[in-house]
């Protein structure tokens, strides 16, 4: 089970909060074409922030309910854009008509421009399709979003799950190489904590014979084993690598699982940090101070890479 979330192909998925969808559908005789893009990124919690035009104003409600079904972590940005063709283009009032091209051509000439095309003066807004803006779209409340509306919104919601699953799952495959990474470090410690308390007994009957000889004394036994005794104690690191060994071994099983584990493995990678930390400070051994800097920097990595997911 341990290689499988290693190479992150579990047969559990853990979504990735970034993603992108964008989608264009055929909406209705209301609607017109309705052009969608979705895209999410890292957060703390939903937020969901649409940019919709005015015909859709009042709809974010309904928006965010639907992205709420789908989605449970993450920021979501919502852009719709409603592509009308001629047929569905809507009313060119003419007053607003002869108010823009005016204005356009008296700007022209101040400007020493060519004068307006028709095109130029219906892309003017308020121009095109002004008369009872958003009526034809609703016949409900103006909050009130219509079938085509959500039905593409949930078109492309399907295609941005599918987006972040696939990131998640090569999250977790990167994920799972960076937990290998670390337990290769704990497994110098474990190999080099129990020499510890024999090398600074070595250490401690080199000094002090030195000191003894030079003064003719004699050193107890006794007092060499009481010294290295609370040595021992202090660089004891046993129980930190048990936990340590445990928070990996919740960690794969949490990858293997899936579903939105993404803030309950930040905590466990807090703890994580807190065990290499508490290692570090009781070990003076040179090597396992340099290997606990590279667990540390793993940690930093897993991180990192955790923040993404959902």
């Amino acid at each position: 089970m341990a290689q499988a979330a290693s190479r992150g192909d579990a047969g559990g998925v853990i979504p990735s909060m970034t993603g992108a969808a964008f989608g264009r559908h055929p909406g209705d005789e209301r609607c017109g074409a309705l052009a969608i893009e979705l895209r999410s990124v890292n957060g703390r919690g939903l937020t969901v922030k649409c940019r919709l035009p005015a015909e859709l104003l009042g709809c974010e409600r309904a928006i965010e309910d639907r992205v709420r079904a789908r989605i449970t972590r993450g920021t979501v940005f919502v852009t719709v854009a409603c592509e009308r063709g001629p047929s569905a283009a809507g009313i060119v009032d003419p007053a607003r008509f002869a108010t823009a091209a005016e204005l356009l051509r008296r700007l022209a000439n101040e400007a020493g421009l060519p004068a307006p095309t028709l095109h130029d003066v219906l892309l003017v807004p308020g121009v095109l399709g002004a008369s009872q803006p958003g009526r034809e779209l609703r016949d409900g409340p103006s909050d009130e979003a219509p079938p085509a509306l959500l039905d593409a919104l949930d078109a492309t919601l399907a295609q941005l799950v599918v987006a972040r699953e696939a990131e998640g799952r090569s999250l977790a495959g990167v994920l799972g190489a960076l937990l290998d990474e670390l337990e290769r470090g704990l497994a110098v410690v474990v190999q080099r904590a129990p020499l510890l308390a024999q090398r600074y007994r070595e250490k401690l009957l080199a000094r002090v014979g030195e000191v003894l000889a030079a003064h003719a004394a004699r050193l107890e036994p006794s007092d060499v084993a009481q010294q290295v005794a609370l040595f021992a104690d202090k660089a004891d690191v046993t129980e930190e690598i048990e936990r340590l060994r445990s928070h990996l071994a919740r960690a794969r099983a949490m990858l293997a699982a899936g579903g939105a584990v993404g803030r309950s493995l930040e905590f466990l990678i807090q703890e994580m940090l807190r065990e290499v930390n508490t290692i570090g400070s009781k070990s003076p051994d040179v090597e396992i101070a340099h290997e606990i800097v590279a667990m540390k920097s793993t940690v930093d990595r897993l991180k990192e890479q955790v923040a993404n997911l959902e």
